[in-house]
């Protein structure tokens, strides 16, 4: 496994930590098969059945604000290719958040801009508890930062 695989693996993980199979979220964040070597014939084949280059590695088919889902790229030390920044353009013409991954606190930050609520599950491995402690840590900070309905001075 590459650093990129090994980076989206991780994040995939504490995703699936926290969203599982009984979770409508689960099924709404998906890889894109895009990557590695492939035959002449198996790339012919991906041609025709629609595969594009410059995919992002994986997409999040849920809403947020003005935005229908979301491209994830992940990157670990990489940078875009042509192809992969016409995808990006495309994606927000279209009204897709595109972003670029290269860390795992930087997909649990991109999580909880995006769901904006707490993630569910206590028993959770690693990077997981680092997902969620994040994302509860926002939310107690957003929560303290409201004004009270009803105060009185």
């Amino acid at each position: 496994m590459n650093k990129e695989e090994d980076l989206q693996a991780r994040c995939v993980a504490a995703y699936r930590a926290v969203f599982r199979p009984g979770h409508a979220e689960y099924w709404a964040f998906y890889k894109v098969h895009n990557e590695g070597a492939k035959s002449p014939r198996r790339a012919g084949l991906d041609g025709l059945m629609g595969l594009l280059a410059g995919q992002a590695d994986m997409s999040l088919d849920w809403p947020s604000g003005q935005w229908h889902g979301a491209k994830v790229e992940f990157k670990a030390g990489g940078v875009q290719g042509p192809a992969q920044k016409v995808v990006a353009a495309a994606a927000l013409v279209a009204g897709y958040r595109y972003i670029v991954v290269t860390s795992v606190g930087q997909f649990a930050d991109f999580l909880v801009d995006w769901f904006g609520q707490p993630f569910r599950g206590t028993e959770l491995p690693g990077e997981a508890k680092l997902l969620v402690s994040r994302i509860l840590a926002a939310k107690l900070k957003k929560k303290r930062a409201k004004p009270l309905a009803n105060a009185h001075n």
